[in-house]
């Protein structure tokens, strides 16, 4: 008892995902090395789970979509697929 369930783990890599993508996106492209750099934090957290990379980017799409800084989230969107 008083273990981490499996859906608190999911919502805290969600979050960390959330917070990964949000510091590398940038209102232009990326570099190879930006992006590599969060590639390899993005398949590290979410440690093979394509399930919560396509959620997390789903959100922020639908979330920001009519926001000032929907660019941002459209560039940032197709790293997490």
């Amino acid at each position: 008892m008083g273990g981490v369930s499996q859906r608190d783990e999911d919502r805290l890599a969600a979050a960390q995902i959330a917070a990964i993508t949000r510091r590398h996106a940038h209102a232009r492209a990326l570099t190879g090395v930006e992006e590599a750099a969060a590639l390899a934090e993005l398949a590290e957290v979410a440690a093979g789970r394509a399930d919560l990379l396509a959620e997390q980017a789903g959100l922020a799409l639908g979330l920001h979509e009519h926001d000032i800084d929907s660019p941002v989230h459209l560039q940032a969107a197709p790293a997490l697929y």
